[in-house]
């Protein structure tokens, strides 16, 4: 069975990540996430196991701006001891 034929360049990478930032700069979503979603397609195994032979087309594409924020805690009335 012959493998099919992908043809993803950096560019795509770039289009990808432009993709996030729009979505950034619209307050639809933060850098953090951006850069999560990002970072989970870079490390996707698959040109590796096919033997498909993609470069990493994420390598050094991250959305500047992430923020810390600490998480909010839970309400007391929320925790409740286990049983």
């Amino acid at each position: 069975m012959r493998a099919p034929h992908f043809e993803i360049t950096s560019d795509d990478g770039i289009n990808y990540c432009e993709l996030w930032r729009g979505r950034v700069i619209e307050g639809e979503s933060e850098p953090k996430t951006a850069n999560k979603d990002i970072g989970q397609l870079s490390h996707i195994k698959v040109s590796t196991r096919r033997r498909l032979g993609l470069e990493d087309i994420f390598c050094g594409l991250r959305l500047k701006g992430e923020i810390e924020r600490p998480r909010v805690p839970y309400d007391t009335e929320f925790i409740q001891p286990s049983s």
